[in-house]
């Protein structure tokens, strides 16, 4: 709890960063544009750039020149915010001056103000050593800084605030979705109480929708960008996000007036309008891009919302940011054009950083395109990490020029932390040696792992493995637990085999004999929630292949718990029985229990004669049969083996063929006298299959019907 409030303090300092964003009084430009205008008409100083106070906070003529237009130009309630801004501009030039000192050197100047308009002899290059009036010239060169400074810094001004604004909305989300979890969480009846057409209806067509069809973690097209859809809830989240940042960086708060002695052309206003807009924008909601990729991000947390659901934000919103990103770097390359700096800016440091830092930001999206995460995960990661590394360097050399150097402190604050909370979780578990078995027929890596006394898995949580071998040790790959059955303090890892480092792990049984191989192991966890199925009169858990894991932790509890009345039923898709091989001792407990286990068989006779029953891993009171065949002999009769599997595991409802999780579903809650609780885990398409039915029969219930998402998918 601790833990995430520091994170929260953390996370706060994105306001804090703006701390260095300067507020513009309008007695300052009009101090600035007296400055300015002056200086476009006379000359004081032969030394000094214009941009500098020096000239005029130490050279008497030019003080008084300059004090006589401020006084002319502001009202009397506004004179003493003036002076104190002189005062402030001189404190930099090391001027000491004060509010007598400057009415001093005004009153002084009243006596030798000359019109330079009317004196012929008159070159503005020459220096001058006399106080000079506020002639027409003057005045109009003026109002054009006047309007020139007005317009470029109150535009920085919107800008803030229309990042904050930005910010905040994000804020108002998590706000009102931790509100309802913790109800929810704290006063369980409240939630089963929410029902009726209109929650049902927000729930059908929004909470529960896919964005496009049944399709949201099933990838529709395997070169597209992103490889899962977000659901209908997430897409309006990113499309409103979206349609307000391209709106507030290109349609409010600023135009260009004819006459502007800033920026003397429209090309060179407008685009560093644009250009000031859409970086200001991005350094606001640059944090939270780091924030959503957090392992220990707190807002899942606070939300209750999964973890895919912040890494499918964090996606988007990188793919908005550098939308910006790319609105800031064009309009200052047009500006520098319209300026004619384009050399000169490509020769300062804080120019070419800006350059280095949109390239690598945009070799990021391509780069973690779905084809590339999938099949070469491990390059994807060491690549991302570099490129986000320099964005991020390159991007605060480039904003700390113009200080806005804070924010990617605080991107870097929220990014050590959460590497820091992860080394933590790492060392508090250990190292530890793993008993890595290879069960064939499932084509999956079985590891058991012990851990300390005073870590405990929950159902539903997961870890990060790092497999401590010379090329393997730096990944980290997320698995779901099976809590043991027999020791409390281990549990179990089923890892698919597939291309990266579980073919690795293959490779090493390949060239042992035996039939079990140990492997030092870092976990990194426990990571994830419990999803609170006991509070629900019904739990339907829907598996699929090796997503059995997370559901049938959630049943064993169910199973075991004194309190718990929940009437459960676990499904569970398979393609044949030797899958009794690795959880047969697992499904045993449930035997005798108020969970109802059904399993569909795919592919029923490919394998039923290859199911290896061990005596030491069933209750054999029941039946002596067992005792014919010797611990971990094969059962050859197929006849045979059907009829002692049946009565082994006659506690389960075996069905051939294939799981239909739309009639499930609607059978399920048909049936149900009051809520129900539905999870899934397996195959995108069957878990997507899960949620569309559960949307669809939604409406006409008058009972809770809750839809936790099991599957983890990043």
């Amino acid at each position: 709890m601790k833990l995430q409030f520091v994170f929260i303090s953390v996370w706060l300092q994105i306001v804090q960063a703006s701390s260095t964003w300067h507020f513009y009084s309008n007695p300052e430009y009009k101090v600035m544009a007296c400055k300015a205008g002056l200086e476009s008409v006379a000359t004081w100083c032969s030394e000094g750039s214009s941009k500098s106070y020096k000239c005029a906070c130490t050279n008497e003529p030019e003080l008084g020149s300059w004090l006589n237009c401020v006084y002319n130009q502001t009202t009397e309630n506004d004179v003493f915010a003036a002076e104190s801004q002189v005062i402030k501009y001189c404190d930099k030039v090391k001027a000491t001056l004060t509010h007598d000192k400057l009415k001093d050197s005004y009153a002084n100047a009243t006596n030798y103000l000359i019109d330079v308009s009317k004196d012929e002899s008159f070159n503005k290059t020459n220096p001058i050593n006399y106080p000079i009036t506020f002639n027409k010239k003057a005045s109009k060169a003026y109002k054009g800084y006047y309007i020139g400074y007005k317009h470029r810094y109150d535009n920085v001004t919107t800008s803030h605030y229309l990042g904050i604004v930005s910010l905040s909305m994000w804020v108002a989300l998590f706000a009102f979705a931790s509100v309802l979890h913790w109800i929810g969480r704290l006063f369980p009846s409240s939630k089963k109480a929410l029902t009726g057409s209109i929650i049902d209806n927000y729930r059908k067509f929004i909470a529960l929708a896919p964005t496009f069809n049944k399709s949201h973690l099933q990838p529709v097209d395997k070169l597209w960008a992103h490889g899962y859809f977000p659901t209908r809830f997430e897409s309006i989240v990113l499309i409103i996000h979206f349609i307000y940042t391209a709106v507030a960086c290109s349609a409010i708060g600023f135009t260009y007036t004819k006459g502007d002695m800033v920026f003397k052309n429209y090309m060179a206003g407008t685009s560093r309008y644009y250009g000031d807009r859409s970086g200001i924008i991005l350094s606001y909601q640059l944090p939270l891009l780091f924030l959503y990729a957090g392992r220990n991000n707190f807002l899942q947390w606070l939300t209750g919302w999964p973890y895919y659901r912040f890494v499918t934000f964090h996606m988007w919103l990188a793919r908005i940011i550098m939308f910006q990103v790319l609105v800031h770097s064009l309009a200052f390359v047009a500006q520098s054009d319209a300026l004619g700096k384009t050399h000169s800016r490509l020769q300062a440091h804080y120019y070419i950083y800006g350059i280095v830092s949109t390239v690598a930001g945009c070799l990021i999206l391509p780069l973690a395109l779905q084809p590339i995460r999938k099949f070469a995960y491990e390059i994807f990661l060491f690549v991302h990490i570099v490129l986000v590394v320099m964005f991020t360097w390159t991007a605060y050399l480039h904003a700390e020029y113009l200080h806005y150097g804070s924010f990617y402190w605080v991107c870097c604050g929220i990014w050590l932390f959460d590497r820091f909370v992860r080394l933590l979780r790492a060392f508090a578990f250990g190292i530890k040696t793993a008993k890595a078995s290879f069960l064939v027929d499932e084509a999956t890596i079985k590891l058991t792992v012990p851990c300390p006394n005073y870590m405990k898995p929950f159902p539903g949580s997961h870890v990060f493995v790092q497999f401590l071998t010379p090329t393997t040790f730096w990944q980290s790959h997320p698995f779901t637990i099976v809590s043991s059955t027999t020791d409390e303090n281990q549990f179990y890892l089923y890892c698919k085999v597939k291309n990266g480092i579980t073919k690795k792990l293959l490779q090493k049984f390949q060239a042992t004999e035996g039939s079990e191989v140990n492997i030092k192991v870092l976990i990194e966890g426990f990571y994830g929630s419990e999803s609170p199925y006991h509070h629900y009169d019904k739990a339907v858990l829907i598996a699929g292949g090796n997503g059995i894991s997370g559901p049938f932790s959630h049943a064993l509890k169910l199973a075991t718990s004194e309190v718990s009345k929940t009437e459960t039923k676990l499904f569970w898709q398979v393609r044949d029985y030797s899958v009794l091989n690795w959880l047969g001792e697992e499904l045993m407990q449930l035997k005798n229990t108020k969970v109802y286990p059904i399993i569909y068989v795919s592919d029923p006779n490919s394998s039923i004669d290859s199911v290896h029953l061990k005596s030491s891993s069933f209750d054999n009171s029941d039946n002596d049969s067992c005792e014919k065949n010797s611990p971990g002999e094969n059962i050859k009769d197929a006849n045979y083996s059907h009829s002692f599997m049946m009565d082994k595991f006659g506690f389960i409802e075996f069905h051939q063929g294939r799981l239909n999780a739309t009639e499930i579903v609607a059978s399920e809650i048909r049936e149900s006298a009051g809520s129900v609780a539905i999870g899934a885990c397996g195959h995108p398409a069957m878990v997507d299959e899960v949620r569309v039915a559960v949307k669809n029969n939604l409406s006409g219930s008058n009972k809770r019907v809750e839809y936790f998402e099991e599957m983890q998918a990043w």
